[in-house]
C-alpha cells in the first residue's frame, strides 16, 4: 500500500521528495502498516495463537497431564496485542524515516490533481497516489447500530460471553473460531447450505461438519 509505494518512490534515481499522509495511530482507525498489520493478519494471528492454548491444554489431558485452575485474562491479551501494534507502527515510521519519506499525520482530502489538504495545510505534488485501502461494510439491516465489524472485534476490551457472526466467509469463520477458542458461545449465521462460498466443496463440507461439533 502507501508505505511500500512511498519507500519505492523515494529511492528512485530522480531522488524525488516524497510525503505520506496517514491518520495518527489508533488500534481501530489509523496508523502505519494499514489493515494487515494493525486490523487484520497480525492481530488476528496473535489472538488465534492464544486461543489454541485452550485446545492444547485439553488435549494434554489425553497424554497424562493434569491442568487445574487454568484461566484466561482477556484484558491482559488486549494490552499485549496493543503494545505489539504500537511497536510495529513505530517500526514502519522508522522505515519511512530511513528512506527520507516525510510522514504527514492527519486526514487527507484531495482538492485537485496536484493538491492534498491535511488539517489546515495544503500540499502540492507532481504525482498523487491514492492508496487508502478500505473498511468493512456494515449491512443495512434493522439493528445494525448494535453490530461491530472485525476492526472493533480485534480490539474489543471485554470478551463477549455470546456472539453471533453474520455471514460465513473467510473472515467470518476466522472471527467465530478465534472467539470460540477463548470460551465465547458463538453462532455462525449464513444463508447458504455450506460456509465459505467459492472454496473447494470437499473442504466446505468438512469445515461445516467441524463447526457443528
Amino acid at each position: 500500500g502507501g508505505v511500500r509505494a512511498s519507500r519505492w518512490a523515494a529511492v528512485q534515481k530522480s531522488n524525488p521528495k516524497v510525503g505520506l499522509v496517514e491518520l495518527p495511530y489508533s488500534p481501530t482507525k489509523g496508523g502505519l502498516g494499514g489493515t494487515c498489520v494493525l486490523r487484520g493478519c497480525v492481530p488476528k494471528k496473535l489472538l488465534w495463537y492464544g486461543g489454541h492454548y485452550g485446545h492444547d491444554m485439553k488435549d494434554a489431558e489425553g497424554y497424562g497431564w493434569k491442568v487445574d485452575g487454568a484461566s484466561h485474562n482477556w484484558e491482559k491479551l488486549m494490552e499485549k496485542k496493543r503494545a505489539e501494534m504500537k511497536r510495529l507502527n513505530g517500526v514502519y515510521a522508522g522505515i519511512l524515516d530511513n528512506n527520507k519519506v516525510d510522514l504527514i499525520e492527519g486526514h487527507g482530502q484531495l482538492l485537485d490533481t496536484h493538491t492534498v489538504k491535511v488539517g489546515d495545510k495544503q500540499y502540492t505534488a507532481e504525482t498523487i497516489l491514492l492508496a487508502t485501502g478500505a473498511r468493512p461494510n456494515v449491512l443495512d439491516i434493522p439493528g445494525k447500530e448494535h453490530c461491530i465489524t472485525s476492526d472493533e472485534l480485534l480490539d474489543i476490551p471485554t470478551r463477549p460471553e455470546k456472539m453471533a457472526v453474520l455471514g460465513a466467509g473467510y473472515i467470518a469463520c476466522e472471527m467465530a473460531c478465534i472467539l470460540k477458542g477463548y470460551g465465547t458461545e458463538v453462532d455462525l449465521i449464513y444463508r447458504a447450505n455450506l460456509p465459505l462460498r467459492g472454496f473447494d466443496e470437499d473442504c466446505r463440507t468438512f469445515i461445516a461438519e467441524q463447526l457443528a461439533v
